[in-house]
């Protein structure tokens, strides 16, 4: 890959904006920028564009002719030959290359975009097995308490000493959490294959059982005035601006005429004549519709900047509004399951027949709600975050 992309991507890493979750995802992100597809034809493309750019300054395929004209008889017939090369002006050719330049950047920055997408998929991808080991370590806990209570009210019921509603209770509480972890183990199954695909059919391997947390300023402005610039969407639209700006001055360059040398020679039986020819092309006709359009095309640049500049803010505002309400229900939840988690003595109370079992299960099963509810706050909050990492 050419240097100057090279230099934009590390730009571009080290231009993320620091937001609350912060999970470390840059080893599986490596390895599918390295190993996917997708981004192997972005390349391959970004490559072909870059070398097609280049046909704006070279030179134009020199030109050869041959004459063989007949002459009356008596006087012999006449050969000609013609050689000839044609080029611009040395001030275009110079705007040709600035523009080849431009246009190699666009080339650029639509593969940053691509990439960007890719691994923002893939990142989310990321988050939701994050979720589901979470959830299912909670599960885990769950069932090896359920599992244990129903067998031990199985005993029980056999030796007359639990009611068969106790037995069918602690029955149904384990197949509950039973189906739960299932489900989720088959989630987590269809998402790492997910990861697979995009990674070029390597397998992908999380174990994080856990979000990590940082709060995340309310200063959105602050944020996005820091940031926005560095979108690829907003570098992709000022890219595509300074190009139609160089096309202008390509345009208004047409205005001088181009050279034209070349060497000619004409040949009869008894003559001989040769020698050097210079020619210029006259722009009379089409220099100035051309140098209008590509004022029109800096006018559309610069109104689709803009607009890209406009909408993106619209959005991000949106997103980061997400996030900040995700994290405040996060901190909610959060401390209220620290003052309300009773789950020893809940179990304690059960033991020695302060509680019935069904109240149990009733608290049991709130307490995992709520854990639930604050996994969900969690992820939500994560992907929000995902959406502005750029």
């Amino acid at each position: 890959m050419a240097f100057c992309l090279k230099k934009a991507l590390v730009f571009v890493l080290i231009a993320i904006p620091s937001s609350g979750m912060a999970q470390d995802f840059s080893h599986i992100l490596n390895s599918i920028e390295a190993n996917s597809a997708r981004l192997e034809s972005a390349r391959i493309k970004d490559k072909a564009e870059k070398l097609d750019s280049k046909d704006l300054y070279t030179l134009e395929d020199p030109e050869l002719g041959f004459d063989y004209l007949f002459g009356a008889e008596g006087i012999g017939h006449r050969i000609g030959f013609e050689v000839s090369q044609g080029f611009d002006f040395p001030t275009v050719i110079s705007q040709k290359r600035k523009m080849a330049k431009e246009m190699q950047r666009v080339s650029e920055l639509k593969y940053l975009s691509e990439r960007q997408q890719l691994l923002l998929s893939a990142r989310k991808l990321c988050i939701q097995v994050v979720y589901c080991n979470a959830i299912m370590d909670h599960l885990n806990e769950d069932l090896e308490e359920t599992t244990a209570m129903s067998e031990a009210y199985e005993k029980l019921f056999q030796k007359g000493e639990a009611t068969v509603i106790d037995r069918n209770k602690a029955h149904q509480a384990f197949l509950f959490f039973k189906t739960e972890y299932d489900e989720f183990l088959t989630t987590k199954e269809n998402l790492l294959n997910e990861l697979k695909a995009l990674n070029g059919g390597n397998a992908v391997e999380i174990n994080d059982t856990a979000f990590i947390f940082s709060p995340m300023s309310n200063d959105f402005d602050a944020w996005l005035s820091q940031n926005i610039g560095l979108h690829p969407e907003i570098m992709l639209a000022e890219g595509e601006l300074k190009a139609e700006k160089q096309s202008l001055k390509v345009a208004k360059g047409s205005r001088i005429p181009g050279l034209k040398i070349g060497y000619t020679g004409e040949f009869t039986r008894e003559e001989k004549y040769q020698g050097p020819t210079i020619g210029l092309s006259l722009p009379l006709w089409g220099s100035g519709r051309k140098v209008k359009v590509a004022k029109l095309h800096v006018e559309a640049a610069e109104k689709s900047l803009e607009d890209t500049r406009l909408n993106l803010t619209t959005q991000l505002r949106g997103i980061y509004r997400e996030a900040l309400h995700l994290q405040d229900t996060y901190l909610r939840y959060k401390k209220h399951l620290t003052e309300c988690d009773n789950s020893e003595l809940l179990k304690k109370s059960l033991d020695s027949g302060q509680i019935t079992l069904l109240e149990y299960l009733q608290e049991r099963q709130f307490v995992h709600e709520m854990h639930e509810k604050i996994l969900i706050a969690e992820r939500d909050l994560a992907l929000r975050k995902a959406e502005l990492i750029f």
